[in-house]
């Protein structure tokens, strides 16, 4: 069964029922923060959180590519500094009872809530001076984020070889916005 919101792109585009609209086409574009194609850093995630909280939203997600998380940890472990002070561009925190430098940020305590910051491999990232404009961070809050299921989730057996039984278990999975409000999005972000 396909899961349908027609007010913000479900399921039945064209010939192909179960194809989902990109999160990025559910989205309204009030709830984009252009980048102008440069890296992300601490102030435009603010920026993001503050959009998001107006509009009644509490992002506890930020998911990017791997480069730009760590351009983001980069930013937000460089705060303040600027380039008279080169020695303090490399600063990072030290856990001496740990034993271990502490170099990516995984959480970050924003002005209106703490973000978890995710890695993901599957958002497309673009070079720093590039001119494709896919790079995108996501600021997301789970509470307007659901499952669409586009085909039931089964189990379908493979022939028998003996007295083995074997099979796979087959479905389709989406993702889908409650709300065109429901999530924060910082597009044309580089690496």
């Amino acid at each position: 069964t396909g899961a349908t919101n027609p007010t913000y792109g479900g399921a039945g585009q064209g010939t192909n029922p179960r194809r989902m609209n990109p999160l990025a086409e559910m989205l309204s574009s009030t709830m984009v923060i252009d980048a102008s194609r440069s890296t992300i850093d601490v102030d435009e995630v603010d920026a993001a959180v503050e959009l998001g909280f107006q509009e009644g939203i509490e992002p506890t997600i930020l998911m990017c590519s791997q480069g730009v998380k760590a351009d983001f940890s980069k930013s937000a472990t460089q705060a303040g500094l600027t380039a008279a002070t080169p020695q303090a561009w490399n600063l990072r925190q030290i856990d001496a009872a740990q034993k271990k430098i502490v170099r990516g940020v995984n959480i970050y305590d924003a002005e209106f809530g703490l973000l978890a910051v995710i890695p993901n491999r599957t958002i497309p990232q673009e070079a720093l001076g590039g001119v494709a404009d896919f790079g995108w961070a996501w600021l997301l809050d789970k509470s307007f984020i659901q499952y669409a299921i586009l085909r039931d989730i089964k189990h379908v057996p493979f022939a028998l070889t003996g007295d083995n039984q074997k099979g796979m278990v087959r479905g389709e999975l989406s993702v889908l916005l409650k709300h065109n409000k429901g999530a924060v999005a910082i597009k044309r972000v580089q690496t």
